[in-house]
């Protein structure tokens, strides 16, 4: 079967690729046939579990499909901006109770985690958003960064440095777990920012009891622009046929005085407030390898460079005459190749000698874990076009709002204290460092 969505592609250039795949997918019987240049291909996301466009649970000659996809496609182009996935689920759930019915009947599975998952997914396709990869040594480093020192940061520290992230986590030297023993291949980062009015309007606020009690907690405050920092951990699953995401999703007013830590749930209150949800101490070793990757790209020393793998071989197709040959090399063309960007580069563990001076004695060879520091930079003090401090009635300087001021980020890397090498501290194998 044939579909044709070029009018759509017409009034939405901007995501033709969405577009695309769609109708790729239709062509091909489930099966996305089209080349994706950013989208990575964890094992289990099989046949249409790759990426499940919310229009295709319709016919395609029905109002619904249409209707759906001009919704899908506006919020993917710009909507999401200020209306995050969480704020149009309840909307989908009432104007398309099919959708709702198929996720939670014939799937069984969770149907918020579902829709907010594949919003997800589609918007990191439709911009081309980037697929992380990892340096061998930043990742050996990184799993030697305090994550609970680098989580406990104001939000506003907490920035994705793309529309959307994917952090390819399935080559790594060590599984990243949670604490029930999931293995997690990777993780779709995004963040949205909006206001409490719109949120509001969404009704939002009245089905979600977590962000009700955000609400009493003082976390989410009217008169401050509102962060959903969301996280979609896609499990590695023997099913072929089965999908298996965690969402973890925080939600806070932007204000130096909430740190990040405080916005997320303890296994208390998760089962006062929403039992059956997922605590932050269960991810915390898969959430703290976000937070650090973040706050890497965010100093002014990380490194990233981009591998066009797969954007040079679909050129090189491309240019080819003959159809046939060309047919056969798109077919042949491996989805699990793809451009990425590597961040990291080699890095070399430094080490301090602690000799006790007069002792006689040595302190232990041990590991100083590293952690992420923020400093503000710049005047802290208010400034006229000459340069001069401006003063107030009594003569003081006014002094610039630290959410006025810009904030740089810097790493402390991980030290050998008393040891040459890594194998000189003890127990280094041992150490649980998440």
């Amino acid at each position: 079967m044939k579909l044709d969505l070029s009018s759509f592609k017409q009034n939405h250039p901007e995501i033709e690729d969405y577009f695309s795949y769609i109708e790729s997918m239709v062509a091909n019987n489930g099966e996305a046939d089209l080349y994706q240049r950013n989208l990575p291909y964890p094992d289990n996301l099989q046949r249409f579990y790759r990426l499940m466009p919310l229009p295709i649970f319709y016919p395609f000659e029905t109002e619904k499909f249409k209707s759906l996809m001009v919704f899908t496609g506006e919020w993917i182009k710009k909507l999401h901006e200020s209306f995050p996935p969480q704020s149009v689920i309840n909307m989908i759930a009432s104007n398309y109770p099919e959708i709702h019915k198929s996720v939670s009947e014939e799937l069984g599975v969770d149907f918020f985690t579902f829709i907010s998952c594949r919003l997800m997914e589609a918007l990191h396709l439709s911009h081309k958003s980037p697929t992380i990869h990892y340096h061998e040594d930043l990742f050996k480093m990184l799993r030697m960064t305090d994550v609970k020192r680098s989580c406990d940061v104001p939000v506003t520290a907490i920035k994705v440095p793309y529309k959307s992230v994917y952090l390819d986590w399935r080559d790594l030297a060590t599984e990243v777990k949670g604490a029930d023993g999931a293995v997690y291949q990777g993780c779709y980062v995004q963040s949205y920012v909006t206001t409490y009015e719109k949120m509001n309007g969404t009704h939002l606020f009245k089905y979600d009891p977590s962000l009700r009690e955000s609400v009493q907690k003082g976390l989410i405050k009217p008169d401050k622009e509102l962060m959903f920092f969301n996280m979609e951990f896609v499990e590695k699953c023997d099913d072929p046929d089965r999908i298996q995401n965690m969402l973890f999703s925080v939600a806070c007013s932007i204000d130096d005085s909430i740190k990040l830590t405080d916005a997320m749930f303890s296994h208390e209150e998760i089962e006062v407030i929403n039992k059956g949800n997922t605590a932050f101490a269960d991810m915390e070793e898969p959430i703290g390898l976000v937070i650090s990757t973040l706050m890497y790209m965010n100093t002014k020393d990380a490194f990233r460079e981009e591998f066009k793998e797969a954007s040079g071989m679909a050129l090189k197709i491309k240019e080819l005459k003959n159809a046939t040959k060309k047919r056969k090399a798109l077919s042949r063309l491996n989805k699990s190749v793809y451009d990425y960007v590597r961040i990291g580069k080699t890095f070399k563990l430094e080490g301090v000698d602690n000799t006790a001076s007069g002792a006689g004695s040595k302190k232990s060879a041990h590991m100083r874990l590293g952690y992420f520091n923020q400093y503000y930079i710049g005047h802290k003090l208010k400034r006229n076009k000459e340069g001069d401090v401006i003063r107030d009635s009594e003569g003081n300087g006014i002094e610039i709002p630290k959410e006025e001021r810009e904030i740089e980020v810097k790493w402390i890397m991980p030290t050998l204290v008393n040891a040459e090498t890594l194998k000189d501290v003890e127990q280094k194998k041992d150490r649980k460092l998440f």
